[in-house]
Formats: C-alpha cells, structure tokens, sequence
C-alpha cells in the first residue's frame, strides 16, 4: 500500500513536518526527503482518471490494475492481491466497525 495525498493534504502535511522538532539531524533530513523531495504532482483528468509516469510505477511495484481507495485528505493505491489480503485479514479479525462509526 502506497498512501498519497490531495493537494490540501500534503500541503497541510508538509506545514506540519516544518513545524517538527528533530533532535536527530539525519532524521529530519530523511523525513523532509522522503514527504517532500520525492513528492510528484500528478495531473487529473477530466473523469478522474490519472496515469503513473513509469519510473514512478516501477518505484512503487505497481503494474496493471489498482486497487485505489480514498481516505479523505489522502487516498492509496495497493497491489489488488494486497489489498484482498489485507481485507480478508481484517475480516479475519472480525472487528466491530459498526459501534466505531455511530
């Protein structure tokens, strides 16, 4: 599973990672790399279809179909085969996500 984010979110998320206190230099400058430096903005089409550059697919082991699914200020993109797996291990876990939600 590979989390990105809308705009709004990552520019929220990038506010909060400069306001981060590090007393590990080399951790701060992996976060701000990491959240920042390999950020890509990728372009929307009309019907909300959008294409991965290759090398971006390829970083990210995705390959044909995937499995998007929104979160809010993010969304994920997850390998189908991954994503079944994690659902049928949630399921597994038989989890009450009724009483979490009203």
């Amino acid at each position: 599973m590979h989390t990105a984010f809308t705009v709004a979110g990552h520019d929220a998320l990038i506010a909060r990672l400069k306001d981060l206190k590090y007393d590990n230099p080399i951790q701060r400058e992996a976060t701000r790399r990491r959240y920042i430096g390999l950020a890509r903005r990728i372009s929307v089409e009309e019907g909300g279809r959008f294409v991965l550059a290759k090398d971006l697919r390829e970083m990210l082991g995705l390959e044909g179909a995937v499995q998007f699914v929104g979160d809010g200020g993010t969304f994920q993109l997850w390998h189908p085969d991954r994503y079944a797996a994690s659902i049928a291990l949630e399921d597994a876990l038989d989890l009450d996500f009724g009483s979490m939600v009203g």
